[in-house]
This record gives structure tokens, C-alpha cells and sequence, in this order.
């Protein structure tokens, strides 16, 4: 089972942890969502919780859920 921690380390060690809150920070602020909405309903064991502004078609987004999952996967 992860844990958010277990998520920021892997954020942090993939080299995208500020390229990921800054992405998350834009989204949010162009869907008028709250980020501590955004981080409340985050869940380490569910990457779509993690990735799911990959809907509006942001490519980051699309290929660092891949490695994720692939990740929860081999770990």
C-alpha cells in the first residue's frame, strides 16, 4: 500500500516533482478548483486521483501515469 509520501518520493527521484505541482497548480486555476480540493481527494493507490487532469489531453500528464503505474506495479 503507498502513500502520498511514497508518491512525492517518486515525484522527486523522476525529476518532475515542480514540473507536476505547477502543472496541477495551472489546471487548477483554469477549472476554478481549489488545489487543497485537488490534493484532499488524492489517493497513492489510485492514479487516476493522481493524473486525472490527463483527460484534458496534457501529454506530461498521460506519460507520468504510465511510469506511475508501472512503478506501483514492480514495487
Amino acid at each position: 500500500m503507498k502513500t502520498i509520501k511514497d508518491f512525492i518520493w517518486w515525484l522527486s527521484v523522476g525529476g518532475v516533482f515542480k514540473r507536476y505541482w505547477d502543472n496541477i497548480e495551472y489546471f487548477c486555476n483554469d477549472k476554478n478548483v481549489l488545489v487543497s480540493d485537488f490534493i484532499q481527494n488524492m489517493d497513492a493507490n489510485k492514479p487516476d486521483t493522481l493524473f486525472w487532469v490527463a483527460e484534458n489531453e496534457l501529454l506530461f500528464f498521460k506519460e507520468a501515469k504510465e511510469k506511475y503505474i508501472n512503478w506501483l506495479k514492480d514495487n
